[in-house]
């Protein structure tokens, strides 16, 4: 999962912005690369999502109250993995 909080600036970061446009994405997990593709998480699935976020990231919490707009959570599901290592 991905907050998408931008320190609590007024806008979404450009890499959301970019992962929205775009959300086939490559993850690399300890050298191993894997496909995935990500979207942005609604309704209840999006609070419990923030609620786990900001219970393992506590400062974060402070992002919400800088800003008016709902910070984003992303989800990136796992299509498929290639075990080969990257370069």
């Amino acid at each position: 999962m991905l907050f998408a909080s931008n320190l609590g600036a007024a806008g979404d970061p450009a890499w959301y912005r970019n992962l929205v446009a775009h959300p086939d994405v490559t993850v690399e997990v300890g050298g191993e690369r894997i496909a995935g593709r990500a979207a942005t998480a609604s309704g209840a699935e999006r609070q419990r999502l923030f609620d786990a976020w900001v219970a393992r990231f506590p400062s974060t919490a402070e992002h919400r109250t800088r800003t008016a707009r709902e910070i984003p959570m992303v989800i990136v599901r796992i299509e498929d993995a290639d075990t080969s290592a990257a370069p």
